[in-house]
């Protein structure tokens, strides 16, 4: 079962979404994207700066728990060896 309508409310779509489109504000100036206006780490390294300052940058000693105790359940074997297989 068809209707005749399907076509003139699909155009009628597509009219409205390309209206609305049409009429959106530009967008907002963010921050810095160019090489050039973030700046490097080092001059000439081309390692761009982060978005935060050396000072700014958060402690990961103070983020993250101390490794397991040698021996215990938790640090038995992170590194994904078996200690019932011999390494290859």
């Amino acid at each position: 079962m068809t209707t005749r309508f399907k076509g003139p409310l699909a155009w009628l779509g597509c009219g409205l979404l390309a209206a609305g489109c049409a009429g959106s504000p530009p967008a907002a100036e963010g921050p810095p994207v160019a090489p050039g206006q973030v700046g490097e780490t080092r001059p000439g390294s081309g390692v761009l700066r982060g978005y935060l300052d050396r000072q700014a940058l958060p402690d990961s000693l103070a983020l993250l728990p101390p490794p397991p105790a040698a021996g215990s359940a938790a640090g038995g074997a992170p590194d994904g060896r078996r200690p019932d297989k011999p390494p290859r």
